[in-house]
């Protein structure tokens, strides 16, 4: 003889069988079926995800479809923490997604003027930090650097304005310093693509003609840098910024 009970009020610790995982039905869930639900690797899916698609992903990944495998399709959106960008795949094409147009890391709040060779006129008065921290640089990260200000130069050739990063010159120079020159304005924009990443990891200046080698697991400066200065030149940096692009 059966008999219907509405809600009935256990007591002790009731049991029931625990229900195969990925059960979708009104079955009664156990603790053990919760607890063993939870110990499979995060996914979020759309669609049907599966705890296959995300195996197909990579532990380093997390999918956002769920019609990866066998491979990465048309529409896939992952997490990519070598890549360190929010990847999604486009036609065959593994591209970051933008999630905002640029991140800034650095913003000048002042202005800085100086006319000693050797003299960094970067970070004396800021928002943000111009060092990129160890491991910041990976294979695809770019930067921006735009700079503008004014200079003055006497009768001889002026000096060198050039962007270094880790104290490594980048061969990237402001272009059009010219002598007998007086509060002249002068900008500059430049941008670096790091290649390889490692002690002897490259970056690329946008524009240059070679590689740039630089350690990205150590923390770089971004820095401009004085040089071949003469007596009477200066230089005023009253604008900075600077960005990581993705």
């Amino acid at each position: 003889m059966a008999f219907l009970l509405n809600s009935p009020a256990f007591v002790g610790i009731p049991t029931a069988p625990t229900a195969a995982a990925g059960t979708g039905t009104t079955q009664l869930a156990t603790c053990a079926f919760v607890m063993n639900a939870l110990a499979v690797p995060p996914y979020i899916g759309i669609g049907t995800p599966n705890a296959a698609n995300f195996t197909a992903l990579g532990a380093q990944r997390i999918g956002l479809t769920g019609v990866v495998a066998p491979g990465l399709a048309m529409g896939n959106i992952w997490i990519d923490s070598t890549q360190q960008n929010l990847m999604a795949m486009v036609g065959t094409v593994a591209a970051p997604v933008t999630v905002c147009a640029s991140m800034v890391l650095y913003t000048h709040t002042g202005w800085t003027t100086g006319s000693a060779a050797g003299q960094n006129c970067l970070g004396f008065s800021g928002v943000g930090t111009l060092t990129l921290p160890a491991g910041f640089l990976v294979p695809g990260k770019t930067i921006r650097l735009t700079l503008s200000g004014v200079y003055s130069a006497g009768a001889s050739s002026p000096g060198v304005l050039s962007v270094e990063i880790g104290g490594v010159s980048t061969n990237i120079v402001v272009p059009g310093l010219a002598p007998s020159s007086t509060n002249v304005p002068w900008s500059l924009t430049a941008l670096f693509t790091c290649r390889t990443s490692g002690s002897t990891g490259t970056i690329w200046p946008h524009g240059g003609t070679a590689a740039v080698t630089l350690n990205t697991t150590v923390s770089n400066a971004v820095q401009l840098m004085y040089s071949s200065w003469q007596t009477g030149d200066s230089c005023t940096v009253n604008f900075a910024l600077l960005e990581a692009l993705n």
